[in-house]
């Protein structure tokens, strides 16, 4: 897809010197933005778990039994 984007001019030429096909490098970029984000964002969820009392185990257990469904309980 084309889209226009603005770009400093000394970034542009930097990126010039090291590939004829900038759009290759934009995508590249892009792809690796996306990939530090949702790295990022996973590892803050996990220490939502660490104030927890209980584990994940106890927890989805829980939840089962609050819904009368106990037929999947791992604890036995």
């Amino acid at each position: 897809m084309k889209t226009s984007v603005q770009i400093p001019d000394e970034i542009y030429r930097q990126t010039k010197l090291l590939s004829d096909n900038f759009s290759f490098i934009v995508t590249q970029a892009l792809k690796d933005f996306l990939k530090k984000s949702k790295t990022k964002k996973a590892l803050a969820a996990f220490g939502s778990w660490e104030a927890r009392d209980k584990d994940s185990v106890e927890l989805v257990n829980d939840l089962r039994k609050d819904r009368e469904a106990s037929h999947a309980d791992r604890s036995r």
